[in-house]
């Protein structure tokens, strides 16, 4: 069993609620947060671990220093795609393959720690935003899951996850919600192909895709 644990997650998110029950099963002491809010004020409660699950809480410099042994990430995207947005920019990239990372937090960077691990798996065909981020969501559930698992057994097994993927490095580029609006944008100067493109990548919910057209903004509708 692990000790005293924080868990991070995502406000209506089922993953995350799986992710959480199972946490339940492997620790004496459970404290949860699921919540969408970007800043929240965290005790420092000297926690054994504190493991994200889309969780939007960037952990202060103070707070991870107060961590027994280690604060993880799961990163809904490869090494390759740091920030926010990685699997609108991988489907309209065109890539193969996809998949989920799980890092150290070792202070305010974001996706920068250690790699400790990364699943990869291919792109289908008829994968649109929705499915590709649920197949993206339930690959982190799977490997959160492995990962605990390793931890229960010994806290040394950290250290050999570190090193296994030492070779495992993240791209130099990281975006951010500024990036990812304008991604957003159609230029009027794409062809058909590459509007396709990124009407997929970005067409979901109440997100759309928009051009600018003589200062007006215009949002795309099926």
């Amino acid at each position: 069993m692990l000790d005293k644990v924080l868990f991070l997650g995502r406000k209506g998110c089922k993953y995350s609620k799986k992710l959480e029950l199972y946490l339940k099963k492997k620790t004496k002491f459970l404290e949860i947060l699921n919540t969408n809010k970007k800043n929240k004020n965290l005790k420092l409660y000297n926690y054994q671990y504190v493991f994200c699950f889309r969780s939007h809480i960037i952990l202060k410099r103070n707070f991870i220093k107060k961590i027994k042994i280690a604060a993880i990430n799961f990163h809904p995207g490869p090494p390759s795609y740091r920030g926010i947005g990685c699997i609108n920019y991988a489907l309209f990239d065109g890539v193969k393959k996809y998949g989920s990372t799980a890092h150290l937090i070792e202070n305010e960077e974001i996706d920068k720690g250690k790699i400790i691990d990364f699943v990869e798996f291919k792109i289908k065909k008829k994968d649109n935003l929705k499915k590709l981020l649920d197949r993206t969501y339930k690959s982190m559930f799977v490997q959160a899951k492995k990962i605990i698992d390793q931890l229960v057994v010994d806290d040394e097994n950290l250290k050999i996850l570190i090193k296994r993927n030492i070779q495992v490095k993240w791209s130099n580029k990281i975006n951010s919600f500024k990036d990812l609006n304008k991604f957003y944008e159609i230029s009027l100067n794409y062809d058909k192909i590459e509007l396709q493109r990124k009407i997929k990548a970005t067409n979901i919910g109440k997100f759309k895709p928009y051009i600018i057209f003589h200062g007006k903004k215009f949002l795309y509708e099926d």
